[in-house]
């Protein structure tokens, strides 16, 4: 085989496995979904930072099991919530996810009773 095919070869197969990604423009790509470039990666960032419940609610074991099943209720009872934002044995990600979600309901908790 001559250079000029193998040279032709080589910059199909690069071509088609996606190693010349780097020349589209900036517009043909989609920006990804978090600050990494990786899913899997972005997926961990945001369920670390508690920014989305659905999030939790796509990643979790079903039926889920306290106090994930108060977290994703319809509707929650602020109470139930109040008790799982200022327990000191839950999880700090899911005392914040019930924080967020008692402000997103329109209470506001004590500062104090966290």
């Amino acid at each position: 085989m001559r250079t000029a095919p193998k040279i032709a070869l080589s910059a199909f197969i690069f071509i088609t496995m996606g190693l010349f990604s780097f020349l589209k423009s900036a517009t043909a790509q989609q920006p990804p979904a978090g600050p990494y470039k990786d899913a899997a990666t972005n997926l961990i960032y945001n369920l670390l930072f508690c920014d989305k419940l659905n999030l939790y609610k796509t990643n979790t074991k079903q039926p889920p099991v306290y106090p994930f099943d108060v977290l994703f209720a319809e509707k929650s009872q602020p109470a139930a919530l109040l008790k799982i934002a200022g327990s000191q044995a839950a999880e700090t990600r899911t005392r914040i996810l019930a924080y967020n979600r008692l402000r997103s309901m329109g209470h506001k908790p004590d500062k104090r009773s966290f």
